[in-house]
C-alpha cells in the first residue's frame, strides 16, 4: 500500500507530457518505486532469467510501436542481481560472468533497435557487492547487524551488499544518445544523480 507523497522520477517526466512506462519484475518492492508511470507491465515467473527476456521482448514492443515522441521507458532486469547472491558478486564467480553475458546477449538487437531510432540509452546498476566470506570478520558482524540485510541471511546468500563500503556502493552508469554520444561513469555516485540525468535529457521541451 505504499505511496509516494514526494516528488520522483516519474512525476516529474509525467508534468513535462512525457509518455513514461516501467517494465519490471520479480523484486517485489519494484513496483512501489515506479508506481508513478503511466504504464506499469510486472512480469513474475519463477526462472528470472526467464522474466528478464520477456522485459526484454516487451522493451523492444514498445519501441517498435508507432513513434510517439517524448518517451521514457524504464526496464529493470533482475536475473544478474539473484545469480550474485547466489554464487557471488566477484569476477571469479563463473556463473555471475555467465549470467552477465547472457543478458548483454539478450539486450543486442533491443539496443541495436534504440540505436537505429534515436534513442537514448541508459544502463546502471543499483548497487555493487561482494563474496560474503571475502568479508573481513568485522564487517561481517557489521553486516549482520543490519536490518534491511536479513532476507539475504535468512538466504544465506554467498554474494551480498548492504554495507557502507565501495565494494557494495560501487555501481556504473552507461550513456549513449544524442545529448551524450558514448559516456561511462564509474566514479561513485548517488541514485539522484541518475535521476538529473535522465531529466536533463528533457530539458530542452515545452
Amino acid at each position: 500500500n505504499f505511496k509516494w507523497y514526494s516528488t520522483n522520477l516519474f512525476k516529474e517526466l509525467n508534468k513535462k507530457n512525457i509518455s513514461t512506462k516501467a517494465i519490471v519484475s520479480t523484486w517485489l518492492g519494484i513496483p512501489n518505486l515506479v508506481q508513478d508511470a503511466e504504464i506499469v507491465d510486472f512480469i513474475d515467473s519463477e526462472n528470472t532469467i526467464e522474466n528478464d527476456k520477456q522485459i526484454i521482448n516487451k522493451t523492444y514492443e514498445y519501441l517498435i510501436q508507432e513513434n510517439i515522441n517524448s518517451q521514457f521507458i524504464f526496464s529493470y532486469l533482475n536475473s544478474i542481481d539473484e545469480c550474485g547472491h547466489k554464487y557471488g558478486f566477484s569476477l571469479q564467480s563463473n556463473e555471475y560472468i555467465q549470467s552477465i553475458e547472457i543478458i548483454d546477449s539478450c539486450l543486442k538487437n533491443l539496443i541495436e533497435k534504440a540505436k537505429q531510432d534515436y534513442w537514448d540509452i541508459i544502463i546502471t546498476t543499483d548497487h555493487g557487492g561482494c563474496k560474503y566470506n571475502d568479508l573481513p570478520a568485522t564487517y561481517q558482524k557489521d553486516f549482520k547487524s543490519l536490518d534491511n540485510v536479513q532476507s539475504q541471511l535468512e538466504k544465506k546468500s554467498i554474494g551480498v551488499h548492504g554495507l557502507d563500503i565501495p565494494q557494495h556502493r560501487r555501481a556504473f552508469q552507461l550513456y549513449y544518445g544524442d545529448k551524450y554520444k558514448a559516456k561511462e561513469i564509474i566514479s561513485p555516485l548517488l541514485s539522484t544523480d541518475i535521476y538529473n540525468n535522465i531529466l536533463s535529457i528533457f530539458t530542452n521541451l515545452p
